[in-house]
């Protein structure tokens, strides 16, 4: 599970996204404007608000299929998008 910060408005972008992603576990964050390349409801599951959050996390522990598919998707997203490669492109761009 992730949540938003209070000052990051409707930017999405904490180390819990990579870091779960990446791990390859299913992610359950909060509605939001997301990095280019991370796709919700493919790469990670969102809610909107209390209700929401329980509805989504009740239907993914109950379907094994579903959450396995959306934690693939977004490890995999997380290896061709953000890898090391990417990463020093982007870095080599900025210098």
């Amino acid at each position: 599970l992730n949540g938003k910060v209070d000052i990051s408005g409707i930017d999405r972008g904490n180390m819990r996204l990579w870091e779960t992603l990446g791990c390859g576990a299913a992610l359950v964050t909060d509605d939001g404007r997301y990095p280019v390349g991370m796709a919700p409801g493919q790469d990670f599951s969102i809610y909107t608000d209390t209700t929401s959050l329980i509805a989504t996390v009740e239907r993914l522990l109950n379907a094994t299929d579903e959450r396995q598919a959306i934690a693939k998707s977004g490890r995999d997203m997380i290896r061709t998008s953000f890898n090391k490669d990417v990463q020093w492109a982007r870095f080599l761009e900025l210098c």
